[in-house]
């Protein structure tokens, strides 16, 4: 399955790393912010794009604030990524939660 980070932040930029380092290749980054901006040499989509390119993807939130990170689901949701492919980075936890 293709996996992608929403959030090209500082956690995102961590996490792109060490999954790419730890051989499983993250296939797109996405941030509303940040789109057109490169991130360990990949160009930064929009959510749109996103949604539209990898609509069966799992989608990693890397933003830490709970209420922008509800609002990004939600977008996703509304954009028609299943719930279940919606998942989040804790990095207090350092864990990846529905």
């Amino acid at each position: 399955k293709q996996i992608l980070l929403y959030g090209a932040g500082k956690i995102g930029a961590m996490l792109l790393e060490y999954f790419t380092n730890n051989g499983l290749p993250i296939d797109a980054v996405c941030d509303a912010g940040k789109c057109g901006e490169e991130i360990e040499g990949k160009t930064i989509l929009s959510p749109k794009e996103c949604t539209q390119k990898y609509s069966e993807a799992l989608y990693i939130i890397t933003v830490q604030n709970s209420g922008i990170a509800s609002e990004i689901s939600n977008t996703l949701f509304e954009f028609g990524i299943s719930r279940s492919n919606i998942l989040r980075y804790s990095n207090k936890d350092k864990t990846i939660v529905l």
